[in-house]
């Protein structure tokens, strides 16, 4: 997502400042065929960096010219050579048609624009499906727990219906519980006449 920012960012500067784009400019001093192996010196998004205050400040254009020919001829065979080194150029991702027109940019900005679209697509259908994943998690513990006080309320309105015959059960154990703790009382009454008697 922010790699597509990034370059949708800069195409539309590209696009904004092209007539001021560095590859512009050079293009008044240099064909395509002499700024191609140069570019491949450099890094490539230079060539669409604006040339001004907000860019590349060019000091001294005649010398900055003569400095890139002199460069471009050292360059042979894909190789750049100077007395101090030499360096295989390696081969260009890019090409110099891509900023032959404002249009190319434009198309490539399109193009660029529908991939950072269903990228952002994408994301958000992923966060939505975590979402919802999670509301699912919830709804689910919830149907248990729900379920749960189903059941204890099931059993309590079983148990409930069963009240009536319990309650008369109770009924019978406290009758036969005051039968015997009378019959207690009258014996313990026996008892004692009799310990008076003995």
């Amino acid at each position: 997502m922010d790699l597509y920012r990034k370059l949708v960012a800069d195409r539309r500067r590209a696009i904004a400042h092209f007539d001021r784009a560095l590859v512009t400019v050079l293009r008044r001093d240099f064909t395509d065929e002499e700024l191609a192996p140069l570019a491949r010196l450099f890094n490539f998004d230079l060539l669409s960096e604006p040339v001004g205050d907000d860019g590349i400040r060019i000091v001294r254009p005649g010398e900055f010219v003569q400095l890139l020919r002199l460069l471009g001829g050292r360059i042979q065979a894909e190789i750049y050579r100077d007395s101090n080194v030499e360096v295989p150029l390696p081969p260009s991702r890019d090409s110099l048609r891509r900023l032959r027109d404002v249009e190319a940019v434009r198309d490539e900005l399109a193009d660029e624009e529908g991939t950072l679209r269903r990228a952002e697509e994408i994301l958000k259908t992923i966060i939505e499906r975590d979402a919802l994943t999670f509301e699912l998690k919830n709804k689910r513990n919830d149907a248990e727990q729900l379920r749960g006080r189903i059941m204890r309320w099931e059993q309590f309105q079983s148990e409930k219906a069963d009240e009536p015959r319990h309650r008369g059960e109770m009924k019978k154990v406290e009758e036969g519980l005051a039968a015997v703790a009378e019959q207690i009382v009258n014996l313990q009454k026996q008892a004692a006449q009799a310990r008076d008697k003995g």
